[in-house]
Formats: C-alpha cells, sequence, structure tokens
C-alpha cells in the first residue's frame, strides 16, 4: 500500500510540472467515457430492455411488396389496412407504419431529418 501511494504522488508531481499533458489526458478520458456512456445509453434502450408491452415475443412484422416496385416498398392504402384487420384472425391487431426522408429550409438553413407514419 506504501508503493500504492509513493506512486500516486510521483504521478500526480510529474503532472503539476506539465499541465499541457495533464489537460489532454483529463480531456481524453472524459471523451472516452462519454463516448461509452452515451454508446452503453443507445444499446441498452434499443437492444438490451425488452419492449415495454405484455407478451412482446409474440409481436410479429407483416411485410408484402407490390410486383414491379423497388424491394422494400409497399404502398397501403387505410381501406386495406382496414380490410386486413377484419380477415386477420391469427393477429390480435394489425398497425402500419412508413418511415421517410424529409428535409425543411428555415432562414436558408436547409435540415434532413427522418419521419415516421403510425397508424392507430
Amino acid at each position: 500500500m506504501t508503493g500504492l501511494l509513493q506512486d500516486i504522488r510521483f504521478a500526480l508531481r510529474q503532472l503539476r510540472t506539465k499541465p499541457g499533458f495533464a489537460f489532454t489526458a483529463v480531456l481524453t478520458l472524459a471523451l472516452g467515457i462519454a463516448a461509452n456512456v452515451t454508446i452503453f445509453s443507445a444499446v441498452n434502450g434499443l437492444i438490451l430492455r425488452p419492449l415495454p408491452v405484455s407478451h412482446a415475443e409474440q409481436i410479429a412484422v407483416l411485410a408484402a411488396q407490390q410486383q414491379g416496385a423497388p424491394i422494400g416498398v409497399y404502398f397501403l392504402s387505410y381501406p386495406e389496412l382496414l380490410d386486413l384487420r377484419k380477415q386477420a384472425d391469427v393477429f390480435s391487431n394489425l398497425f402500419a407504419s412508413q418511415v421517410a426522408l424529409g428535409g425543411m429550409s428555415v432562414d436558408n438553413n436547409a435540415e434532413h431529418f427522418v419521419g415516421s407514419s403510425v397508424s392507430g
């Protein structure tokens, strides 16, 4: 334990003699810790934490594609969604969602955004 205290005192003396290096080291550690916290928070919120619904293991994704349309592109009208809800006796409920890219300009500053439309 005595050796550890001597090593800590020596390290603090060295950092005091080189403040630029000490500032850079502290800044690097702070950025590393902040990046780790951010990444873990995103992974925890999106992957590790279960969905806030009952029986999340029963959720399924139903997807379709129209002939001639690019892969992953399918447009569903609201009356079609209602028809699917009536006919789908295997599912307890259905909802529709659509992700779209958009843009907005305010005071000659253009910004892109990702939006989503979701049925009730």
